[in-house]
């Protein structure tokens, strides 16, 4: 019981950290947008991580 609540506490510390990367990334610019996207996202092997970008903007996702 331990060790499962340990783990529920670190996926929801980890889904808060990515909700506050997404809420400082917004605001910016969309080549600032894509650059950090880039440098949070660096070894995703297919697709890219500026062709991720660029359809997250594309979609309006940022």
């Amino acid at each position: 019981m331990y060790n499962l609540t340990i783990n529920l506490e670190v996926s929801q510390m980890k889904v808060q950290l990515v909700e506050s990367l997404i809420q400082v990334i917004l605001p910016l610019a969309a080549d600032e947008q894509l650059r950090s996207v880039g440098k949070i996202l660096p070894n995703i092997p297919y697709p890219s991580t500026r062709k991720l970008g660029q359809l997250a903007l594309s979609w309006r996702l940022f």
